[in-house]
């Protein structure tokens, strides 16, 4: 193909379109246009079009060269035919990235580099990787790239619900990106707007569920359409009232009731009363846009587009996917990340593909249906199976990047993750209440749970994140409050009202007082593991500390299908390790020892206990002698609360309950966050108990701290108390 020197009669010509950023030649008679090129208008006559964008550009190219051996081209489009011919030795050389990888927190592995630099190309891209090899922070790396090197970088995050806080503690831990969360009831979102629209920002988070207006007229809509009318309130009262749509008490509450929560949703219930056509339709509509998510999004100034976990996009049918295809159609790039878009079904293919963009395949799914699926004679819409595979693989694969772990040669034998998940409302008030100073008890379902002792309350905490709780009904319970011997009979498990109860000794049969449970409406760990089950199908060691736990997950793989044999069953190890059916081995954590299983690559723990053994010994049953492949670890977390302190003393490689015991001191000061500030450490000059040192070792008390408590420098609990573990580490 060679450089147009002059205008040649009847010669095909490929020329560049800069302002549709398009390469196009006119149209000579073929039949029909091969992939990429689509058949459009261009100046008045039909031409075949296809994308400037690397690969589009060098695909197109190569169309135009075998249909037109001896075609020329424009200067402009042999200039953008050679750069995109050099991108595969510019990503192998890391031309973009090696000049700036000094930016980066963390030292990324290769494989992590080789897929930040093919985004810098790549305008449009897939990324498929397995659990592990790290998703978010590739994709925080070449957003911190796109900065450095000058291009446009504002993203969009569009993430499932159980891994949005993961991205945010994500952000602050692997980038200085500046984030911004959008999620929540209407006046949270509306918070969030205010704050987007008056702050800079690099990136904002966001989850499937924002993208849908689910309710159009809900309280919060009537109520801001309502105060929006002013002083004119007083018209509509007045005629409500002489109609008998409202009575004597509603017209005195409209007229004279001050704006409180209250106030709002009693107004909501009255107007949602009122006939529609008495309305003010007009502040309506207007208090419904001004609240819709997806005008939100539509006008959110961004230029990079990333939807995490894309194979919730894979049904064309649905309006989330609409709305992912439409939020991607503005963005100058888009990204979408997932272990795996495609199982099974080379349909699932066709809605990612024209999300990224509508040239890869094509943008109709009846044309799509055509060519690679074989229907059912009597009913077009069953598919009875696929054909021209070779060909949808050829048009899909240049713009997939696809990685497993072991592909990945630099990656660890062992990768450690953490999963974290966000508490629901109902966790965070019962765990703020158990946290608090005063409390000594709570009631649960109406019955009372003591909390007079400090390791209770971590107990019922770490109970509470796993979504359950355990209480008595044992009429002795409060007597346990004031008992001499109540710190004896913990040590020993002793429960009162039983044998082994000092007090009331003999007094009842020891069985006739049983724990029961609390269990919460509803569970964020449960789905978690759900969906890390559901993204892969590798075989799975789940590890959890109480028998609760043991039985909701056996209740999640029953309603899924999913075949698993528990540490207590005969010939447990056999079966997990023998029949490729089972995929789940399921186990307490101090289960875990004297057993090979490594036939799993991935390791969760799903709850966690004081005991620092029984986590090491557990977490290598899959990691010995004869494995082969690299395996992974998760532990599920809930930020800032005892979860994660337990999790962060039990990778210090400290025994929890023998640090409550020994050092517990610096957790229940007061002065805590002070002495952090100021680089104290514990019992060293200026600690309140450094005159006092010898009684000061032997102190037993804990605080918790409430789930989104800050101290004056914006620092959390768990943040002070990784300065504090590190404190430990200098000493």
């Amino acid at each position: 193909m060679s450089e147009v020197q002059s205008q040649p009669k009847n010669q095909p010509i490929l020329q560049y379109d800069k302002r549709n950023n398009q390469l196009w030649f006119p149209y000579m008679g073929t039949a029909n246009a091969p992939h990429p090129l689509t058949l459009s208008s261009v100046g008045g006559q039909y031409a075949y079009v296809f994308s400037a964008r690397y690969p589009m550009c060098v695909l197109g190219t190569r169309e135009f060269k075998g249909m037109y051996p001896d075609g020329l081209a424009t200067k402009e489009a042999q200039e953008i035919y050679k750069k995109g011919k050099k991108v595969d030795e510019d990503i192998h050389n890391l031309a973009l990235l090696e000049p700036i990888k000094n930016i980066f927190k963390i030292p990324p592995y290769i494989h992590q580099l080789d897929t930040v630099e093919r985004m810098l190309h790549y305008e449009r891209l897939a990324i498929l990787l397995e659990q592990g090899l790290g998703k978010t922070y590739i994709t925080l790396m070449a957003l911190m790239a796109f900065r450095e090197l000058g291009i446009p970088h504002k993203a969009l995050i569009i993430c499932p619900n159980i891994v949005f806080l993961g991205w945010l503690k994500e952000v602050g831990k692997f980038s200085d990106l500046k984030v911004l969360p959008y999620k929540g009831n209407p006046e949270q979102r509306k918070e969030c707007r205010e704050a987007i629209a008056n702050s800079d920002w690099d990136l904002v988070v966001t989850t499937f569920d924002m993208l849908i207006d689910r309710v159009q007229t809900n309280s919060f809509v009537y109520a801001e359409a309502w105060e929006s009318l002013g002083p004119s309130k007083t018209v509509f009262i007045d005629k409500w009232f002489k109609e008998r749509l409202i009575n004597d008490a509603e017209h005195f509450m409209l007229l004279n009731g001050k704006t409180t929560k209250k106030y709002k949703a009693d107004v909501a219930k009255i107007l949602k009363r009122i006939p529609s056509y008495k309305l003010p339709f007009g502040k309506f509509n207007q208090a419904r846009n001004e609240n819709s998510n997806y005008n939100f999004f539509k006008n959110l100034p961004y230029d990079v587009l990333v939807v995490d976990e894309a194979s919730r996009c894979i049904d064309h049918k649905s309006k989330r996917s609409g709305i992912v295809e439409v939020l991607s159609a503005r963005a100058k790039r888009s990204y979408l990340l997932s272990g795996t878009l495609c199982v099974g079904r080379p349909t699932d293919m066709f809605m990612p593909m024209k999300i990224l963009s509508r040239d890869i395949v094509t943008n109709s799914w009846p044309e799509f249906v055509r060519r690679y699926c074989v229907v059912d004679s009597r009913n077009k819409h069953i598919i009875r199976k696929y054909k021209n595979l070779d060909e949808l693989k050829k048009y899909v694969q240049p713009h997939i990047i696809s990685r497993t772990r072991e592909q990945c040669l630099d990656l660890p034998e062992r990768v450690m993750i953490k999963r974290y998940y966000e508490p629901t409302d109902e966790m965070v008030e019962l765990y703020n209440e158990i946290a608090s100073n005063n409390t000594k008890h709570i009631f649960v379902n109406k019955n009372y749970v003591d909390l007079s002792l400090p390791i209770v309350k971590i107990s019922k905490a770490m109970q509470l994140l796993s979504g359950f709780m355990y209480y008595n009904d044992n009429p002795y319970h409060k007597e346990c409050d004031y008992c001499p011997d109540k710190v004896p009979c913990m040590k020993n498990h002793a429960m009162s009202g039983k044998l082994t109860c000092v007090k009331h000794k003999g007094d009842k049969p020891d069985d006739k007082y049983d724990k029961k449970v609390f269990q919460l409406k509803h569970n964020p760990k449960i789905e978690m593991l759900k969906e890390d089950l559901q993204d892969t199908g590798e075989k799975t060691i789940i590890w959890a500390w109480y028998q609760e736990d043991i039985q909701n997950i056996k209740n999640l793989l029953d309603s899924e299908g999913i075949k698993y044999v528990c540490a207590s069953d005969k010939d447990c190890v056999r079966a997990f390790e023998e029949n490729p059916d089972v995929r789940v081995f399921l186990g307490q954590t101090v289960q875990g020892i004297g057993i090979t299983l490594n036939s799993a690559t991935c390791t969760i723990y799903y709850s966690h206990g004081f005991a620092l053994e029984p986590r090491l010994q557990s977490m290598d049953r899959n990691y010995r002698i004869g494995q082969r492949n690299r395996v992974i670890v998760k532990d599920y977390i809930a930020p800032d609360t005892i979860e994660e302190l337990v999790l962060m003393l039990l990778e210090h490689k400290t025994d929890v309950m023998q640090f409550l015991q020994e050092k517990i001191s610096c957790l229940s000061c007061v002065n805590f966050f002070e002495c952090q500030k100021n680089k104290i450490g514990f019992l060293k000059e200026g600690c309140v108990h450094f005159g006092n040192r010898s009684n000061a070792e032997k102190k037993f008390n804990l605080r918790l701290w409430e789930i989104g408590y800050r101290d004056e420098e914006g620092y959390s609990f768990c943040e002070r108390f990784s300065q504090y573990l590190a404190s430990l580490d200098d000493e």
